[in-house]
């Protein structure tokens, strides 16, 4: 709808622009020329924004997003949950689209589950720079991360019969790959289950105490 930034399939073309599937069924999205910046090809994904034409009156997509997306006017704030586009991918991470109407950063080095253009998730605001750039986690920052993440443990534990192997001494990687958690918030959220007697662990193993 409009006022969303979306990433759409180019399903045809016409001399006077493409068409995008929006998810309507038997009605596409116009993306006329003048919004198009770059080659499109049909069969392709971009990513867009989506706005009523002053014009027809119909809601159109573009292509040309600095009149939509930008950090002029920075409207959230350090903490805050958004709604995220991920945009583009470079060596450091993901730019990403924060609630239709800023860019941020996700960085790799703080990823612990896979990410492809064009995923929708949910992020919260790291911190704001003297700039305007505005980092992005996938994780809340503080106790509310801590009582999330044990909370995500403890499902993850009761679906894997009340066990994992996975522990102190356990492999950075290896904990990411089943927790989507780095280590040191692993550790975090095993201890708030340790505090409240819920679980029980060693050094390669975590097992549920009562479920």
């Amino acid at each position: 709808r409009a006022g969303e930034a979306g990433y759409l399939k180019v399903v045809d073309k016409t001399p006077h622009g493409a068409f995008l599937d929006w998810g309507l069924f038997g009605k596409d999205l116009f993306l006329p020329n003048r919004n198009q910046q770059g080659g499109i090809l049909t069969g392709h994904s971009y990513i867009v924004y989506l706005y009523e034409d002053d014009i027809t009156g119909r809601c159109v997509a573009t292509t040309k997003l600095k009149s939509f997306i930008n950090n002029d006017t920075i409207d959230v704030r350090p903490r805050q949950e958004v709604r995220l586009l991920v945009a583009s991918e470079s060596p450091i991470g993901f730019r990403v689209i924060i609630d239709d109407r800023h860019w941020g950063m996700l960085y790799r080095n703080q990823l612990f589950r896979p990410v492809a253009v064009g995923d929708r998730l949910t992020g919260y605001v790291r911190r704001i720079t003297e700039d305007n750039r505005i980092d992005v986690s996938l994780q809340q920052q503080g106790v509310a991360q801590v009582r999330d993440s044990a909370d995500e443990l403890r499902r993850l534990l009761r679906a894997n019969g009340g066990t994992l192997p996975l522990g102190d001494r356990s492999d950075p990687a290896d904990i990411a790959a089943r927790t989507q958690m780095s280590k040191k918030v692993f550790k975090r959220a095993l201890g708030m289950l340790l505090k409240s007697g819920e679980a029980e662990t060693s050094d390669t193993e975590t097992r549920l105490v009562r479920r």
